[in-house]
Order: structure tokens, then sequence, then C-alpha cells
């Protein structure tokens, strides 16, 4: 057990808003600790370059620590840079490790020689992936605890477990997931049920409830859930698979036949390393019964992850777990968990997952959206929002109601929960509703009763952390500017404050996110008897085979290639920076994607925005409303 965070003999890095001050401590000189405000806020898990993600041992990860850290255009940290500056600790101001769920980003800090985090606010499954793998965390006021380090050297752990609910704060002194696991299959009652007596539930409550094998939840309540669906893909499963081979000798696989596993996230990418992680999957597959979604370059991926589970395996009332942070797409009447390497791998054994049951924030939308206005732009309204800003997003379930649900389709209502974890969330829940019932119905062949039989409701009395009524129907499109999806502003001020006059290279629609149908009908709606503009390149890709099939038979396909788009194989591509379409320095790009975090689509600036807002830049080489073409 641990007792204690020693850092003695080692030096403290703080990540400023000021790269020169970063550099100097590379260079050798020891700061003063620094206040809150001069901190960097929200440095992503890209700050682990997604490319180095294909190798996960730790004498290279420690290299690339932090390396993908962008500021002012500058990248200040280079190879080796921490492990050879004799870090022990990190200091940063709010959301740290927001972003994608890459477990390679904490691994990275700790094979480099960092002992502890320290941060005002560490994002959701960051913070579980520094648990798992035994790297202590400490959130708080920064500049007070870096004092306290630098006077002592020596803090209790008791500081990094102060807050965190009794799993988590069992593993964190276990030193990490596993050793825990071992204490727990010992005692299996040092984490006993809850005992939660009746009461009104929310939806995603009730499913926990019952995965739990309980009939009552509430915030806060502690235990193991039952997964329905595991699912991965080719960057994260070898990792997590040798992992689990490394902790747990001989380890049989609980239920193979609900193990999905992808080929989609670097299918466009030409590194012998990419291509040696998917041979490394497809073997591991066979071994253990798995079913395998595979691709190639030439014809693309047979679908991102998060599309196929929808199109085939969803139902009301499932709970999944990816090794993803947008696993919360597959929130729509079911309740999915992304989680990091080490977690999955846990539950590719146990087939549970750990829960502490979070608070839950209502978002319940009313309203018609006007004539181009779409589900991403609802989405960047809320992430625009103070509350969600400022971090009050963080480990909270976003649960969607509202009547203007009923009247849109299911690849916009996808939107919603697909994007709840750029807000910081837990994960996305959409309730039940007319076009998700028709959806499942037509999509899985299930009846009425069956429909009616598996969907879960909120109780009309149910208790939310905060509640927000939005009028979609006063929302025009709105655009996140370059850095972060929580940068949305509408976009008719974007223009105003920039006489109308902001110019781009690149243009991308396509990933999970807008690589639907909806999105290219939008897209090809835009472009029909049009022309991208000659000095913009726009990349398409359609989120799954059978969705570009469908449009090739629809004529829509058609209509995209003679405005001049360019057709790309269905993968994940430019959205993770591989393939066709990422914005190099010194290039500005507008996408249908969910994330413009620095260095996620490369080294250029990245607005975010809908389908027909980006086609319609497109053709006229500025961000512009598709109606003013």
């Amino acid at each position: 057990m641990l007792e204690t965070i020693n850092i003695e003999g080692k030096r403290i890095l703080y990540l400023t808003k000021n790269p020169i001050l970063i550099e100097r401590q590379l260079a050798g000189e020891d700061i003063e600790p620094v206040n809150e405000d001069s901190l960097l806020d929200r440095v992503s898990t890209d700050a682990y370059p997604t490319k180095a993600c294909f190798r996960f041992d730790e004498e290279y990860m420690a290299s690339k620590a932090l390396t993908g850290l962008r500021l002012s255009n500058s990248s200040p940290i280079p190879d080796d840079a921490i492990r050879r500056g004799n870090f022990g600790g990190i200091v940063a101001g709010r959301s740290f490790g927001s972003g994608s769920s890459r477990e390679h980003f904490p691994w990275s800090l700790k094979a480099a020689g960092i002992k502890v985090i320290i941060a005002s606010s560490v994002e959701r499954i960051c913070a579980q992936n520094c648990q798992n793998i035994g790297l202590p965390y400490i959130e708080g006021n920064p500049y007070l605890y870096a004092t306290r380090l630098v006077n002592e050297g020596v803090l209790p752990l008791s500081e990094a477990t102060r807050g965190l609910d009794p799993i988590s704060a069992a593993i964190v002194s276990a030193g990490g997931l596993f050793p825990f696991l071992r204490q727990y299959q010992d005692n299996p009652g040092i984490i006993p049920k809850p005992e939660t007596g009746t009461r009104p539930m929310t939806a995603p409550e009730k499913i926990i409830a019952k995965h739990m094998g309980i009939l009552y939840v509430k915030p806060g309540d502690l235990g193991f859930i039952d997964v329905d669906h595991r699912y991965s893909y080719e960057i994260f499963f070898p990792m997590s698979y040798s992992i689990l081979q490394k902790q747990i000798s001989n380890a049989v696989i609980k239920d193979p036949d609900s193990v999905y596993l992808f080929y989609d996230h670097s299918l466009l990418d030409s590194s012998p390393d990419a291509y040696s992680l998917a041979q490394q999957m497809r073997s591991i597959a066979r071994k253990e019964g798995f079913t395998l979604y595979d691709g190639n370059r030439e014809q693309g991926t047979e679908g991102i992850c998060h599309t196929v589970m929808l199109e085939r395996y969803l139902k009301p009332g499932d709970v999944s777990t990816g090794t993803d942070s947008h696993t919360c797409s597959l929130g729509l009447g079911a309740l999915p968990v992304g989680v990091g390497s080490t977690e999955w791998g846990a539950a590719l054994w146990a087939k549970k997952i750990r829960m502490s049951v979070p608070p839950t924030i209502n978002f319940e939308l009313r309203g018609l959206p006007p004539s181009g206005t779409m589900a991403k732009d609802i989405m960047l309204y809320i992430l625009s929002r103070d509350t969600i800003r400022s971090g009050g997003g963080i480990g909270r379930i976003f649960l969607f109601s509202g009547t203007t649900l009923d009247i849109l389709p299911v690849d916009e209502q996808f939107v919603f929960s697909n994007m709840t974890v750029e807000g910081g969330g837990y994960t996305g829940y959409v309730e039940m509703n007319r076009m998700l019932a028709e959806y499942f119905m037509e999509r899985h062949h299930l009846s009425a009763s069956e429909i009616s039989e598996l969907s879960v409701y909120s109780d009309p009395d149910a208790v939310y952390e905060n509640k927000f009524l939005i009028d979609t129907s006063k929302l025009e499109p709105y655009v996140a500017t370059p850095g972060d999806p929580r940068n949305g502003i509408p976009l008719s001020q974007l223009l105003e404050e920039n006489n109308e006059t902001v110019q781009i290279n690149k243009a991308f629609i396509g990933s999970c996110t807008g690589g639907k149908y909806e999105d290219l009908v939008a897209a090809a709606r835009v472009l029909e008897g049009k022309k991208v503009y000659p000095s913009v390149q726009l990349h398409v890709s359609a989120s799954s085979r059978s969705i570009y099939e469908r449009l090739s038979r629809e004529g829509i396909i058609k209509i995209l290639s003679e405005a001049g788009a360019i057709i790309v194989p269905s993968a994940c591509g430019a959205c993770v920076n591989f393939g066709p379409g990422s914005v190099s320095k010194g290039e500005v790009g507008i996408s249908a994607t969910n994330r413009n975090f620095p260095g996620r689509m490369g080294q250029g600036d990245v607005y975010l925005a809908n389908p027909a807002v980006v086609a319609a830049s497109a053709v006229a080489g500025r961000i512009i409303f598709p109606n003013k073409l």
C-alpha cells in the first residue's frame, strides 16, 4: 500500500501559458510556483501525439511525453525532454487531460519519471487512467500544492485520495487497478453493494441499478456493473490485451461473443507501426474468437466503431464500454462508458466495469431548429455555456430530453451523446423518443412491444444536479474557433468580428460525428450545381461502408464528386490526423468533426461547424452561411 508521494531529488515542471517559461524550465531553470491564472487550462491528451500511440513500450512512450503540446503555434517540448529534465511533478490548470481516452498520455508521464500531477481539475477518463496505472494526481489550488511539494518534497497520499469515491481511493492506495482487483477478489466485501431505498430515478440511474443487480441507486453509490458490449480498435486493443496478459496469468475472456474489434482509426496511415497493430489485433481476434470488422486503405473500413455498434448491436437499455472517449456516442436510450486501456483490459476479463453513480445534468430541448441549424450547432451552443466551459460538466451524465427529439433524425441525435465528452461529461444519454423507437424497430427488427419492454425512461420527479431549458428555434449556426470545441460562438458573430473574411485552405466532412447519412445529404444540398473554391481542398468520408453505398445508390456521392469534393474511404482519417484532409502548419481548416484541440487534425488551425456550413465554406473559400452563397 502506498502512503506518500515522494519527489525528493526531482524537479517540478509548470505548464504555463507562456512557452518561454516552459523552455527555460526544460533548459534547467527552476522557477517559483506560479498562480493558477498563469497555468495552461485544457491540456488535452493530444499532447501525446496520436501517431506515437502506434507503440506502447514504456521507453518509447517516455520519450514522447508532452511532445504534442502546442502553444502559440510552437511545440516547446522536444523528444525525451521530460525524462532528461529529471521532472517528478507536473503542474497545470483546469481540465487537465481533456479529449481522448489514450492511456499513453499518463503512461508516458509515469514512464518519464513523473510521480504526481497537480491540476485545478482533471477530466474523468484521464483521472481514471491515472488511478488505474498508479500515477497519483491532486486536484485543487495548484499554487498551494506546488509550494508544499517544493518545500517538503513529500506529500501524504491522502492528498490524492481526498474527495475520491472509496473504489477510486482504494485503487490509488493499492497502486493501480489490477493490484486493487486482486485485493477485491480475496475480499469482495470491501465494496458492499449500495442499499439505497425507494426513490425517483433518471433513466441512466435505472440502467445502472439493473446492471448492478439492485433496485435503486443514487449519485455517489458505488459498485461494479455488468456490460453488454465491449469494443475497441487497432490503436488501443493490443495495449489492453497486453496489459491483461501481464497482470492475469492465463486470463480467460468472459463471453468473447460480446467483444467487437475494428480497424478504423489508423487505417489510412501508411506507417509500418500502425499496420503492425492491425496485424496484432487480427491475430488475437482469431485466437480468442472476437468479432473483427476489418478494412484496407483502398476500400476503407466496414465502419467507424461507434457507427457500426449503433447500426448492428445497440439496443435500448444496453451498457457498452469501449477504449475511446467517444464511446459516449452510443447513449441513444442506452448507457455507454468510455475507459482507458487498463480498465478495458480488466473488463475484457471480468465483463464488468467500476461505477460511482454520476450526477446528471438535464438539457431539455424544445422547439423546431431553424433551417440551416443542425444538432452540431445546438451542441456547440451547449458546450460554450459558462457552466460547461468552467468545468461544471466534468464527470456528469449529460441527459438530453424534450420535444425537439421527436423531430430530429437519429443521425442528428447521435451528435448530442457523441460530443458530451467535449464538455467533460461522464457520458451522454438521449431519452427514448419517437424517432429512436422507430430507428430501433427498423434497424434491429424489433417489435413495438419489444421496444416498450426494453426502453427506459426517467421518472417525472427524478432529481438532476442542474437543468437547462434550450429553445432550439432561436439558435443559428455556431462555429467553434480553433483550440477547443468549447470555443463556440454564433456564426454571425465570427463573421462580424472578422469582416466576413475568415479564409480557409481545407474543409473536411466525415468522422463518426460528421460522416453520417444526414450529414452528407446536408452537404450535397449545398454543393449541388456548385464547385469547390480553387484554392480549397474538400475531403468527404462516410462513417461506414453501408452509408457510403446508400449515398452512392441515391446519387449523393456523384453530387459531391462533381462539386470537386475528394471522396475518402471510410475511416476516422483526418479527425485524428491520419490521411487526406489533415490541416498542415500555416493552413486554416473547417471541419464537421468533434475536436479542434491544438494538433488534433494537424499543425494548422481548425474551426468546427455543421456539415452544411463546412460545404458552403469550401465553395466560398471562406467561412460563410450556406444561404449566402
